[in-house]
């Protein structure tokens, strides 16, 4: 007879995000969560274009959430399965 034994994975919250600058130009990220995020575009706009995020968390359990954020914020979501459903 032989015993098999499943290991639970502990929930893992990812972010999918899309950045724009003020001079037009964008790209899209990937990145885990508690990520320091910086879009590394060196803009020809005079004294730099603002950069603006939008971004979607996604945990391992389904739980979700959209939200905006700037350059250079440390990206968390503060989330715990148990009582975010």
């Amino acid at each position: 007879m032989t015993t098999t034994h499943t290991t639970q994975q502990p929930p893992k919250i990812s972010w999918y995000a899309q950045w724009e600058c003020g001079c037009g130009d964008g790209g899209d990220e990937l990145f885990e969560d508690g990520t320091l995020v910086d879009a590394d575009h060196d803009c020809d706009e005079e004294g730099g274009g603002e950069i603006s995020w939008e971004g979607r968390a996604e945990c391992t359990c389904r739980w979700s959430l959209e939200t905006q954020f700037d350059d250079g914020d440390y990206v968390e979501a503060d989330h715990d399965c148990a009582t975010d459903q």
